[in-house]
């Protein structure tokens, strides 16, 4: 009663490690869950352990996305063994790191966030969307050919998705999951939309 539970919309909220947390597991990246936390029929691993199979050699390659496992993980002796034993280590990252300079096989220059294109979830559960703020960086000829490109676009290439805009990027995340269902861009719009009220509008 003294936090007021009993009201309507009243609750608790996780507060995540990572911004974007709630996002990222609602889109299928938690150990055991698909988009929407369906159920997989296999599960994969959590982060030890696929630092554990890469250690072991049971796992070759290990993307590491904006994901510095050296300094932030726990356990930082198992990644180092994890990152020097595995066969593949591909990073995303905006800035070099230590752990990057010195495991990272195959590195895409990553995004600075104002450079970033797409939806993050807040919190408690409201949908917003991300603008570009500013351009990529431009190279030699004042094209932008730095290198530089939405990790989006990396992830489609490489994973054959045939994904060609970021509209499309997002459009695909909200046909996997079944709670983001009908959700638009233009409905996001600026202010961002509270999933758990959309579906209670719309039930």
């Amino acid at each position: 009663r003294r936090f007021g539970l009993g009201r309507a919309g009243a609750g608790l909220i996780e507060v995540p490690s990572v911004p974007n947390a709630r996002g990222l597991r609602e889109a299928g990246f938690a150990p055991g869950h698909g988009p929407g936390f369906s159920t997989l029929a296999e599960p994969g691993r959590d982060a030890r352990g696929i630092a554990e199979g890469l250690a072991a050699g049971e796992l070759s390659t290990v993307w590491l996305n904006y994901a510095d496992p050296v300094r932030y993980f726990p356990d930082r002796a198992l990644w180092e063994k994890a990152l020097g034993t595995a066969q593949s280590v591909i990073a995303v990252e905006s800035l070099l790191t230590d752990t990057v300079r010195r495991y990272a096989d195959v590195v895409f220059p990553g995004e600075a966030y104002p450079e970033k294109e797409g939806t993050v979830t807040n919190l408690d559960g409201r949908v917003q969307r991300l603008r570009v703020a500013i351009g990529l960086p431009k190279g030699r000829t004042g094209m932008p050919d730095s290198g530089v490109r939405p990790v989006w676009q990396v992830i489609a290439d490489l994973g054959g998705l045939g994904v060609l805009t970021g509209a499309a990027a997002s459009q695909q995340l909200f046909d996997a999951v079944p709670f983001y269902a009908g959700l638009t861009l233009d409905e996001i719009g600026g202010r961002g939309v509270r999933w758990p009220e959309r579906i209670t509008q719309w039930a």
